[in-house]
């Protein structure tokens, strides 16, 4: 009875509370979309327009890059699938790839903005239906998802109407499945953060058990999905008579090509059933159980650290802030998973190393033994470019800023805790990479080549000498420890340049803030140009002095950004207010 009331109630006020706290929703979105807070006021008027602007070209710009990467994807395949009669598989693939991106663009969303929002207290203590809230906040959840999708499905459709012409039944129907794939997407991502709220509010250590959980639930998904690609690709290769037996395993794969492709109507109905009865079914789940879930998670114990055993032991000032910033990490998930991802990439890249060097030989051949020390430099540097520890910390420190400056400790050691923070946690893992490169380089053998006169004619003519091997094992050492603390020193300062201290739950500024984007470009830059040199200019100086020249200049700007750090950080922290 008490659900059916609700569910009442919820209906009643549908019209008049949904519309206004939609639309707090979408404008909180578009301020963390456009980098706007209510400091604005206080700053100059032409400052949070030029604020703006800037943010609009930056999410032009990455539209634009994910577009034109997806394009050229898509360009290969539209015509060859439309002359073999595949354009059911060809909408297939662009729909999964659509799925897998939407889902990478929210999944960590959900349990923050559902289950862990700020004002979860405040709007639950209203005369506020909680389904209203519930739906309030995943409709926002629902365009992020059409935002990240359309990446996908703008240049895929361009593409099969460049290759094959203009249907506007197509585009209809390609529309169409589009909102209704968001949906689907939506309770994927819905039902994650439902789940690891339910499980961290049960245990201790809830912060590494959401971490373990969603890396793994992202593994599973993206192997099932890969694999179902991998089997429709098969009938490229396959017998035409075989095609009707692999089609038995993804027949509601081939629904949804077949109702965008063909407009076959029983497809469309299957596939819109599909897509959505999945949708409501976690929507009524997460509105029975979305107060019990949001009390649970706030009135569950905190993680207990053990400081207490140490209650008489002196730390010093650096010691204590470090340890602050540990903890500040640790107490949160969504913190941990995103700034923290590349972390993994490092350890996995380092393990497939180890188990698939044969199928690196090959490539690694004919690109030239020589550059064997650069290409490990530029892996883990690229890996490293996604580990944003240092970006969104000063904003993060808003809630308790009073409270760290209260502290007897200088801005200086403040900011340097938070940079040692990034370089101990990447220090081991790097390390590893670099070691994992540096046996792969010594024992790297090209005797079965050469003893084959037409392969070892296909590669490049080099030598190595003692010095060569020195070289790019040391630089396989240093440099990319030298990338980590440069690109968290340019992220700490990204951070003060563009900090939000008016956020309501971490994944505004952990994922959406203007600091991390500036962060993520500005790493790639520092990746891209160092490659590119080393790549051109290898005719004219060898592969181990450009990259001790590379060395000798990321030295010189860890020193560069250390002062900048030490003098126009500590000024801008300093004026920092809440």
């Amino acid at each position: 009875m008490r659900v059916g009331d609700n569910m009442k109630q919820s209906l009643t006020y549908l019209h008049a509370l949904l519309p206004a706290l939609l639309r707090v929703q979408m404008t909180a979105l578009g301020m963390r979309m456009t980098r706007q807070t209510s400091t604005a006021k206080k700053k100059k008027r032409g400052s949070g327009s030029a604020g703006t602007v800037g943010m609009a070209i930056l999410w032009v710009f990455v539209g634009l890059s994910f577009m034109v990467m997806f394009g050229s994807v898509f360009g290969m395949f539209a015509e060859p699938f439309h002359a073999m009669g595949f354009d059911w598989l060809y909408m297939t693939m662009a729909f999964l790839m659509c799925s897998m991106f939407m889902l990478l663009g929210t999944v960590f969303l959900a349990k923050s903005m559902l289950f862990e929002a700020k004002d979860n207290a405040l709007l639950l203590a209203m005369p506020i239906p909680p389904t209203i809230v519930l739906c309030a906040r995943m409709i926002s959840l629902y365009f992020m998802n059409l935002l990240w999708g359309s990446f996908v499905v703008v240049p895929a459709l361009v593409c099969r109407f460049w290759a094959v012409g203009f249907s506007l039944g197509l585009l209809l129907r390609g529309i169409v499945l589009f909102l209704l794939l968001a949906l689907f997407v939506l309770a994927l991502s819905c039902l994650l953060g439902w789940g690891l709220s339910v499980i961290s509010a049960r245990i201790r250590n809830k912060t590494f058990v959401t971490v373990f959980l969603s890396l793994a639930f992202i593994a599973i998904y993206y192997y099932v999905v890969g694999t179902g690609s991998a089997r429709m690709m098969e009938m490229l290769v396959e017998e035409s008579e075989k095609i009707a037996e692999v089609l038995g395993a993804v027949v509601p794969l081939y629904w949804i090509g077949d109702a965008a492709a063909n407009g076959s109507v029983g497809a469309f109905l299957f596939t819109a059933a599909m897509f959505v009865v999945p949708f409501l079914a976690v929507f009524l789940l997460l509105s029975f159980t979305f107060i019990k879930t949001v009390t649970a998670s706030h009135g569950a114990s905190r993680v207990q650290y053990h400081a207490e055993k140490h209650r008489g032991a002196y730390r010093s000032p650096q010691a204590a802030l470090l340890a602050l910033e540990n903890k500040r990490l640790l107490s949160s998930a969504i913190y941990l998973l995103n700034a923290g991802v590349g972390l993994v990439f490092l350890a996995a890249g380092a393990v497939v190393i180890l188990f698939q060097q044969e199928t690196l030989l090959p490539t690694l051949a004919m690109l030239g033994i020589d550059l064997i020390p650069a290409i490990f430099c530029g892996m883990a540097a690229m890996m490293l470019s996604t580990v944003l520890f240092t970006p969104p910390s000063v904003s993060l420190d808003a809630k308790t800023l009073w409270l760290v400056r209260s502290m007897p400790v200088s801005p200086a050691q403040i900011l340097l805790a938070k940079w040692k923070l990034h370089l101990i946690w990447c220090a081991i893992p790097t390390f590893l990479f670099s070691i994992v490169g540096t046996v792969f380089f010594v024992t790297f053998d090209l005797s079965a080549w050469m003893n084959d006169p037409m392969l070892a004619a296909l590669l490049p003519q080099v030598s190595l000498t003692s010095f060569d091997y020195i070289a790019g094992i040391a630089a396989m050492v240093v440099l990319p420890q030298l990338f980590s603390a440069v690109s968290g020193g340019l992220g700490l300062l990204y951070g003060l340049r563009f900090p939000n201290l008016h956020w309501t739950n971490e994944a505004q500024v952990v994922k959406q803030g203007m600091a991390v984007f500036v962060s993520m470009f500005g790493n790639l830059a520092l990746v891209g140009i160092p490659a590119l040199t080393v790549y051109f200019l290898r005719a004219y100086l060898s592969v181990s002095v450009l990259l001790l020249i590379w060395t000798a200049v990321f030295a010189i700007g860890l020193y560069v950004v250390y002062r900048l750090i030490i003098g126009w950080g500590v000024r801008n922290y300093e004026k920092l207010s809440v």
